[in-house]
């Protein structure tokens, strides 16, 4: 018997599964059991991962709505601090003073601050009848409770009634400037008789201009 013949004995005497054909087959199913094994890791590896991203985008999300809402929290804070804080101007006291009419006279009226905090009054333009707006600089402050009088000197003439029209511009502690407008009539009688009354068309003309404008975007 030569060498030949002796192996392929060997072989057809040896058990099944030491036989090469099925060796193969066996490493075969391991390979096919290590990549199956590998690929159910991946995939619960992968969908772990996409879990722990959505995880992460939605505390993302979660955090940008909650400094949106503090942002606005903010804003509305702020608002209202100003408007509870802002200064409001008001103008009364007006009186006549001169002698007989016709004449010059001097009309006499207080701008008054009944808010809780300061107002610079910077210009007062001052309009009489059909004349043209007359700015005076003034740089004037008033506390809170404290008025200050002001003079308009005029020549009118007896039982003549004349319009005066105002606009303040005043600035407040928030560095905001602000303006405020007024209006009368004098009915002018001479010293002690005369009297003041609203324009019939007195909307807007008695009024601050950015009244409501604080709590706006």
């Amino acid at each position: 018997m030569n060498i030949t013949r002796a192996i392929a004995v060997a072989l057809l005497d040896s058990p099944w599964y030491k036989k090469p054909e099925w060796i193969a087959v066996g490493l075969t199913a391991i390979y096919v059991g290590i990549t199956a094994y590998y690929a159910v890791v991946s995939h619960r590896t992968m969908k772990h991962i996409l879990r722990q991203a959505d995880i992460a985008k939605e505390a993302a999300d979660a955090a940008r709505v909650g400094a949106d809402a503090a942002t606005r929290g903010a804003s509305l804070a702020e608002k209202s601090l100003k408007v509870l804080n802002r200064p409001y101007l008001a103008v009364d006291s007006w009186q006549v003073f001169g002698a007989a009419l016709p004449g010059k006279v001097e009309i006499r009226y207080r701008i008054y601050n009944p808010s809780h905090t300061a107002a610079r009054i910077e210009t007062i333009e001052i309009k009489l009848g059909l004349g043209s707006a007359i700015p005076t600089d003034y740089r004037l402050m008033l506390t809170p409770n404290e008025g200050h009088e002001f003079t308009i000197s005029a020549t009118v003439g007896e039982g003549e009634k004349l319009q005066i029209r105002g606009r303040i511009t005043y600035t407040d502690m928030f560095h905001a400037t602000r303006h405020r407008r007024f209006a009368k009539v004098c009915h002018c009688h001479g010293y002690g008789a005369s009297s003041f009354a609203d324009p019939d068309e007195s909307v807007n003309l008695n009024d601050e201009e950015e009244w409501g404008q604080d709590y706006q975007a």
